[in-house]
């Protein structure tokens, strides 16, 4: 073999020793030793990153941002507790859109406009069992001194709902709702800290709330869009 010109000497010195390395087992030029932690999810190394820090308890502590709550009887299938105290209630009349299930809280001037389209309902902070968000649950309210035993029997279960978790069914055959009580301690519910029955009032009616007869809810119910 003639000799190597000059200027592929160093080349191929560079050859030979990547060459060297590798068969002595060393690590070989231009690559980077993987870390046992990527090898072994099990590794000293790689259990440490998920031992519990002094950050544990602010994360299970965390509660999300509530922006909305609806307006909506309980699911009958759901355990519920309603929060005790007037404070936590709220009487008002709304209007009912049966094509998209919405109920709308109506400006005060407006009810004698409205009259025969709105109803009077009080308003329950109800919360269902493993659930974070409150909602407000409407009963309806007669002021005519008449007796409706859907409204009482809601109400009553309402009422009852404040110191038991309750399931709420409805009792078609009977013209009534039917309460029932868990058997099982569930414990106190969790309410949301730092909100007001005005603050869940304004999350509930922010989008829904008709201060003119140029609503488009009510425009569609007069015929004029």
């Amino acid at each position: 073999m003639g000799a190597i010109p000059h200027m592929f000497q160093d080349e191929v010195i560079e050859d030979r020793a990547i060459t060297h390395h590798a068969r002595n087992g060393s690590p070989q030029l231009g690559l980077v030793p993987t870390a046992a932690a990527d090898l072994d999810p099990f590794s000293p190394d790689a259990l440490a990153s998920h031992r519990v820090n002094q950050d544990f308890e602010a994360l299970v502590d965390a509660v999300p941002k509530i922006e909305s709550i609806d307006v909506r009887k309980p699911p009958k299938q759901e355990w519920i507790r309603v929060r005790g105290g007037e404070e936590w209630t709220f009487e008002t009349m709304v209007f009912e859109d049966e094509r998209a299930n919405a109920l709308y809280m109506v400006k005060p001037t407006l009810r004698d406009e409205l009259k025969g389209e709105i109803r009077p309902v009080k308003l329950f902070l109800t919360i269902i069992h493993g659930n974070l968000r409150p909602f407000l649950w409407p009963v309806r309210i007669s002021r005519d001194g008449r007796s409706n035993s859907w409204n009482e029997s809601a109400l009553a279960a309402a009422q009852l709902g404040q110191s038991s978790w309750v399931r709420v069914v409805s009792d078609i055959e009977n013209g009534q709702y039917r309460s029932f009580t868990t058997k099982s301690d569930y414990g106190s519910p969790h309410w949301p800290e730092g909100l007001t029955m005005p603050d869940y009032l304004r999350l509930a009616f922010k989008e829904r709330l008709i201060n003119d007869l140029d609503h488009p809810v009510i425009k569609r119910l007069r015929g004029q869009i």
